[in-house]
C-alpha cells in the first residue's frame, strides 16, 4: 500500500514539474514576441539633388518616450544631420511615427539611412539622388514684322480719279473752232460774233427805212 502511494506521489511531482518547464518556456516566447520593433518607410526613393527626403519610423511594442535614432551611415550624404519631428526623435502617447528630413547636398549616388531603437533593433532604408534635370531654355517666339507702310510724301496730292460720264445713246457732239462770244480773238481784234451783230443791225434799219420810204410815197 505504501509502495502504491509513492508511486503516485512521484508521477504527481514529475506532472507538476512538467507543467512548470512548459510554462516558463511560453512565458518565455511570449517575452520574446513582445520586444520592441521598428520599420522604415519609404524603404527606397529616387530624388533629385538639393532637394529634402523625409523617412518615416514606426515603432511597435514600446512605450511612450521611446527614442529613436536616425543616422546616414553610407553614400554621398553620409553623416549628414536632420529634422525630426517630434524634435525629439521620440514615440509619444498618442503616435508611434517618428520623421527624419535631411536635405541630400552631397552630389549624387545612393544613401542608407539607419534608424535604430537604442542599440537594436535597427531598419534601413535607400534614397538615391540623381542630378536635377535643367529646365529647357525657352525658344525666341517670333517677332512680327510690320508691313512697310507707304507714306505720302509731303505736300504731294493724290490726284482724284475723273468720273466718265458713260452715256448711252449718240455720242456728245463738241462745238470746235467756234469763237467765244463777248471775248477778243487771240491777236487783239475784234470779235467775230460782234461784228456779223453789228452787220446784221444795221441791215434791219435799212431795211425799215426803206419800207418807211415807200409807204409814205
Amino acid at each position: 500500500m505504501l509502495g502504491r502511494n509513492a508511486v503516485k506521489g512521484g508521477m504527481l511531482a514529475l506532472l507538476s514539474l512538467t507543467l512548470v518547464v512548459v510554462g516558463f518556456s511560453t512565458a518565455g516566447d511570449g517575452l520574446a514576441q513582445a520586444g520592441p520593433t521598428i520599420t522604415l518607410a519609404p524603404a527606397t526613393a529616387t530624388n533629385a539633388v538639393g532637394s529634402d527626403h523625409t523617412v518615416t519610423a514606426t515603432v511597435g511594442n514600446s512605450l511612450a518616450g521611446t527614442p529613436v535614432t536616425f543616422t546616414i551611415t553610407a553614400g554621398p550624404n553620409m553623416g549628414a544631420t536632420g529634422v525630426c519631428n517630434p524634435i525629439n526623435c521620440s514615440i509619444t502617447a498618442s503616435s508611434n511615427d517618428v520623421t527624419f528630413t535631411y536635405t541630400g547636398s552631397g552630389g549624387t549616388g545612393d544613401d542608407t539611412i539607419q534608424a535604430c531603437i537604442f542599440e537594436n533593433p535597427c531598419t534601413t532604408a535607400t534614397k538615391t539622388w540623381v542630378a536635377a534635370t535643367e529646365s529647357p531654355a525657352p525658344s525666341p517666339s517670333s517677332a512680327a514684322t510690320a508691313s512697310p507702310t507707304t507714306t505720302a510724301a509731303a505736300g504731294s496730292v493724290t490726284p482724284s480719279p475723273t468720273a466718265s460720264a458713260a452715256a448711252t445713246g449718240s455720242p456728245t457732239r463738241t462745238a470746235a473752232g467756234l469763237p467765244i462770244t463777248g471775248g477778243k480773238s487771240d491777236d487783239g481784234g475784234t470779235s467775230w460774233t460782234a461784228l456779223l451783230a453789228f452787220v446784221a443791225g444795221a441791215g434791219l434799219i435799212g431795211a425799215g427805212t426803206f419800207a418807211l420810204a415807200r409807204r409814205r410815197s
